[in-house]
């Protein structure tokens, strides 16, 4: 994820708003990389007002991309229609959000399809344990959900907890089923990998004091061959 540098002047955005399987998707870039992803409202036309909203000016529509985009678009419809893809290649431009956010952004990035981990363990991960709400919040002003996949965050007990999107954790609950997660008992998350998976987070990515260096984040997978039993920790938190 890059910044801006103080004093240079925005990048232009170019956007455009897709159909998909779960609705109209927008995505807005810069020649740097994705600068926002908008998740479906109720018609294109709001999901269009929704995006543009996030985005600095100057923007301009797009009917095509460069090739990494068009790559990206392709990628994205197969991930909705149930063929999970993993975007962790996917550049991304993200100027805003605090020294933690951005930190929070990058660790949930390393979830991939079929795993989720706990608001409280990606805390951890982050080098600020009880920070579990802030990690909600940080997770709430995500920018590029689906590439930075906030939705495989969950409440200690596996359960949804919140979602800012638009259908919230309705439409968060259809995301994880598209990765093969199963539920039961409303939206209570009941599938766990045997143990956690270990990730690295640079020092200083959080706005915290730190070593680089294996940090453990309490993954849980959330295909059909690593149940287990979901962990107690953190609080339930929106995110």
């Amino acid at each position: 994820m890059s910044g801006r540098a103080a004093g240079t002047a925005p990048p232009r955005i170019a956007w455009r708003v897709l159909d998909t399987p779960i609705g109209p998707v927008g995505l807005a870039w810069t020649r740097r990389g994705l600068r926002r992803v908008q998740l479906p409202s109720a018609t294109a036309a709001a999901t269009r007002r929704r995006l543009l909203q996030g985005c600095a000016a100057p923007v301009r529509p797009a009917r095509q991309g460069p090739s990494w985009v068009e790559a990206f678009v392709a990628r994205l419809r197969r991930h909705l229609a149930g063929q999970p893809q993993d975007f962790r290649d996917v550049p991304l431009d993200l100027p805003d959000g605090t020294d933690f956010e951005r930190g929070v952004w990058r660790a949930a990035r390393r979830l991939r399809p079929g795993r989720t981990t706990s608001y409280g363990a990606l805390a951890r991960a982050v080098g600020r344990p009880g920070a579990a709400r802030a990690v909600g919040r940080a997770l709430g002003r995500n920018p590029a959900p689906l590439v930075v996949p906030c939705h495989r965050v969950v409440g200690a007990n596996g359960g949804l907890c919140g979602f800012s999107a638009c259908g919230g954790t309705a439409l968060k609950r259809r995301l994880l089923a598209l990765e093969g997660a199963e539920f039961t008992g409303g939206s209570r998350a009941i599938d766990a990998a045997p143990g956690p998976v270990l990730e690295t987070v640079p020092a200083g990515s959080c706005g915290t004091p730190g070593r680089a260096g294996p940090v453990r984040i309490g993954l849980r997978s959330t295909s059909r061959e690593g149940r287990g039993t979901p962990r107690r920790g953190a609080a339930r938190v929106g995110g």
